[in-house]
């Protein structure tokens, strides 16, 4: 769970809505310590292949799909994610 000015952001449900988009094949969404102590939303998105995807057509995106405090404030696009042996995304490697 991220916490954001106050708020409880569940990573999973933030991914959901990621994926949604025709887009991205899989996401990874993370809280990052901001300086003034607070944590930031970040998402890591890996792109289908032939599928041209920006950060900022993934945020119009989302703006449909999961509310303001949600939304990431950062989006990275990636050709892969890095996953271990079961497939799962190792998100401490993203950060």
């Amino acid at each position: 769970m991220i916490i954001r000015s106050g708020f409880n952001v569940y990573p999973a449900e933030v991914e959901a809505a990621i994926n949604r988009h025709p887009g991205a094949l899989q996401s990874a969404v993370v809280g990052l310590a901001s300086p003034d102590g607070a944590e930031e939303v970040v998402a890591f998105v890996e792109t289908r292949l032939g599928a041209p995807t920006s950060e900022q057509e993934l945020m119009e995106f989302l703006r449909g799909q999961v509310s303001p405090y949600k939304r990431p404030g950062r989006i990275f696009l990636r050709a892969a994610l890095p996953v271990g042996p079961t497939g799962k995304i190792l998100k401490r490697h993203l950060v």
